[in-house]
């Protein structure tokens, strides 16, 4: 599994997404390509884009597992969210509201909440229930 860019391809908020590379020239350490969102409500999130190998598509594919490790350091752990649907996407929101970029450029037209909120709109309450 590798991470790839574009991070957010089809995202409508393009212009104000920040897209850039951590830890892209620090042996031993693999360059993660990420997107740096700020929602209206101040929120910041960080995405990120793997691409699966054939043999981790077979495995998951008759698996249907997912593991997620988030190295916390002792510190309490930090929300995430895993997906198979782009983020700040058509598919991922059912209805994005229409944002101006001349307003504010560095900040995506929706609050984080109501992101979330949209998505169980969409998908149901048990995409985050075993």
């Amino acid at each position: 599994m590798k991470s790839v860019q574009p991070v957010l391809p089809n995202s409508r908020y393009n212009k104000a997404i920040v897209e850039t590379t951590i830890a892209k020239d620090q042996p031993p350490y693999k360059p993660l390509h990420v997107a740096r969102v700020q929602y209206s409500d101040g929120t910041i999130s960080m995405i990120s884009r793997y691409q699966l190998t054939w043999k981790e598509r077979l495995r998951m594919f008759f698996r249907g597992e997912l593991w997620c490790e988030q190295l916390t350091f002792g510190k309490p752990l930090q929300p995430q969210r895993c997906t198979t649907y782009e983020p700040l996407s058509g598919a991922d929101i059912k209805s994005e509201p229409a944002m101006d970029l001349s307003q504010d450029k560095q900040k995506v037209g929706l609050t984080y909440q109501e992101r979330l909120n949209n998505f169980k709109d969409t998908f149901g309450e048990s995409f985050h229930k075993k």
